[in-house]
């Protein structure tokens, strides 16, 4: 092979190598630093929206290093990322309120790399946790209670901020989590955060909610709430009551999920209430027409519907 030929064949076979490093990088990439080279800067609304996250993001990553995913999340605030990243696709089921999770767990996919290092090689914790089975009624299935579990459970490990973080299913009663890179000095706080029991309330919106937000001024007996990734044309923040209505929670619910309609393709949210349960919530409702129920999950406004 004449020497001419051998040096071109040498910088194509760079170039390719090159290009599928940068595809498929054997290492994970900041995540920060991946979010701000792939946001998109079309117009200068974006852009400002843009640094204004990364600058949060960055003064928080100096508090509380190791936490990319968790401090993004808290630098997003109400910013919608669906619009900063047009070219990340959200499942429609993952649009219920958990659209900015949804990105940025894409995000954290795209920026991970090829070789995943396990528990042994970087550090982390590790959780078999047992679900209680003798609790459940003779009608519920292992499998679906056990999938409703998991969903729970991953929006708490969420909050830790970890990269890639494992939850599955062992058996038909069991749940394995792994956080990589979680030191031992956040194990209790994990462990108390991951065990303790879901809690589910209903609660009224205050009839003024807007505008006495709007005012600044402060309710006896309600609490303000963020709305998860609001529309253009709702609330950002919410005044909600601090006590469920008569008493109305999550033990007062048999059965809950996620369903499409038949017609719209939209999904919705059907679920089944006790006796008890259902005499009060038609109570509720009768009582509160034209008003917003906010449905909270672990101190975390879900929805507030009318």
């Amino acid at each position: 092979m004449k020497s001419g030929y051998y040096w071109k064949w040498l910088f194509v076979i760079f170039v390719v190598a090159w290009a599928i490093w940068e595809i498929n990088p054997p290492q994970s990439r900041n995540l920060v630093d991946f979010f701000a080279q792939n946001a998109d800067r079309s117009d200068p609304v974006k852009t400002g929206q843009i640094d204004s996250i990364l600058a949060k993001a960055r003064d928080l990553e100096t508090q509380n290093p190791g936490r990319s995913y968790a401090n993004l999340l808290d630098s997003v605030g109400t910013n919608n990322l669906a619009a900063l990243f047009p070219n990340i696709k959200i499942p429609e089921a993952d649009m219920l309120g958990q659209t900015n999770r949804a990105v940025l767990n894409q995000l954290q996919k795209n920026a991970a790399g090829q070789v995943r290092l396990g528990l042994d090689l970087q550090g982390g914790i590790s959780f078999l946790v047992a679900m209680e089975t003798d609790k459940l009624r003779e009608d519920q299935e292992k499998t679906a209670v056990l999938a409703q579990a998991i969903e729970v459970l991953r929006s708490r490990v969420d909050k830790f901020g970890v990269a890639e973080p494992t939850l599955q299913a062992v058996g038909e009663d069991q749940i394995l989590i792994q956080l990589p890179g979680l030191s031992e000095v956040d194990y209790e706080r994990a462990r108390t955060t991951l065990t303790k029991t879901a809690f589910l309330e209903f609660r009224l919106v205050h009839e003024q909610s807007a505008q006495l937000l709007a005012e600044d001024a402060p309710v006896p007996g309600y609490e303000v709430f963020n709305a998860k990734n609001p529309g253009p044309r709702e609330p950002k923040r919410y005044l909600v009551k601090k006590s469920p209505e008569q008493g109305l929670t999550g033990a007062h619910l048999e059965r809950a999920g996620v369903h499409f309609d038949s017609v719209t393709g939209k999904p919705v949210i059907n679920f089944r209430m006790t006796s008890e349960g259902a005499d009060i919530f038609a109570d509720v409702t009768t009582k509160s027409v034209g008003r917003q129920l906010a449905i909270t999950l672990d101190g975390e406004l879900e929805s507030a519907p009318n």
